[in-house]
């Protein structure tokens, strides 16, 4: 079976949007249930401008999604599958942490 350099690079560029701090906070802000972009700048400390920035990025890849009520435009999470991707990355990571916890409790310095 060969694999497809296309594929991957899909793969990887799906998880490229992904992988900056500020987009991982705005879908546990939008886990919450849908928000405007002055809402979720606020949440992540950033302006409007760089909030939206990450916004298009994510509806790029179809993370997000944006529904307009009257002259607002309100942000969701487009597929919940994402959420358990995040959530078992996180899961990943606190592992990894208390595997490094655990070998670094083991040197001892002094008497």
């Amino acid at each position: 079976m060969s694999i497809e350099e296309g594929s991957c690079e899909h793969v990887a560029e799906f998880l490229a949007a992904l992988s900056h701090p500020k987009r991982v906070k705005v879908l546990a802000l939008l886990r919450e249930g849908p928000k405007t972009v002055v809402e979720l700048a606020k949440g992540i400390e950033l302006s409007q401008s760089a909030t939206s920035q990450h916004l298009q990025i994510l509806r790029k890849f179809g993370i997000v999604s944006v529904t307009r009520v009257g002259n607002q435009n309100y942000y969701s999470i487009a597929d919940l599958r994402v959420l358990q991707l995040c959530g078992l990355a996180q899961k990943i990571v606190s592992d990894r942490a208390r595997e490094l916890s655990e070998k670094v409790a083991t040197v001892k310095f002094g008497s």
